[in-house]
């Protein structure tokens, strides 16, 4: 199986978008430390009696260059959280969440017979009052698109890269890549 020529193209992406995550980590860490006194807390949507779940809900899923999904029907949505790894189901409660590199399993049917599991770079998740999911990723790749054998030599050669930087650029640029790699070794490998 080959790397998609699409994933060559976009590797650099995934890089930039790495470091652009990595960056937002230092102002995640400096929010958790504001207070939350003054803030309103507004009720969460209730059932009300006789009223039913859907058995799907409504789901999209874009990058800057493609939308691969468009309020197409899913029965569940396992999303890698930047506060862990999470469910979306129908009538799940709105919320918020920045996307770490992970994986995007989409559950298509009640038998789970028809699964797609996409590697992604990072994004934005919201599930908005209606239950409708929305994901903006900057890439976004089928996991069966991508070569195991390309990965480990793309490891191998961000690690040699890491090892002859020769300034701060370098070594971060090369400290990123390996950081992808190691995702996507960790995304093909079931972990």
């Amino acid at each position: 199986m080959m790397l998609t020529r699409h994933f060559k193209r976009t590797s650099s992406a995934l890089i930039k978008t790495l470091q652009y995550n990595h960056s937002k980590l230092y102002f995640a860490d400096e929010a958790r430390e504001m207070s939350s006194e003054g803030m309103q807390v507004k009720e969460l949507p209730k059932l009300g009696d006789g009223d039913v779940v859907d058995e799907f809900f409504k789901f999209n899923l874009a990058c800057p260059h493609k939308e691969l999904y468009q309020d197409s029907p899913v029965r569940m949505v396992g999303i890698p959280g930047s506060q862990g790894r999470f469910a979306v189901t129908p009538g799940h409660v709105p919320v918020v969440c920045e996307l770490l590199t992970g994986v995007l399993s989409l559950y298509h049917d009640k038998q789970e017979t028809r699964i797609d599991h996409y590697f992604v770079s990072g994004g934005v998740a919201i599930v908005h009052p209606d239950a409708t999911l929305d994901i903006s990723t900057p890439e976004c790749v089928l996991l069966s698109d991508i070569d195991p054998k390309l990965v480990s030599d793309g490891l191998k050669n961000a690690r040699d890269a890491l090892a002859r930087a020769k300034d701060e650029k370098e070594k971060s640029e090369a400290e990123i890549e390996i950081e992808t790699y190691e995702a996507l070794e960790r995304a093909l490998s079931g972990q």
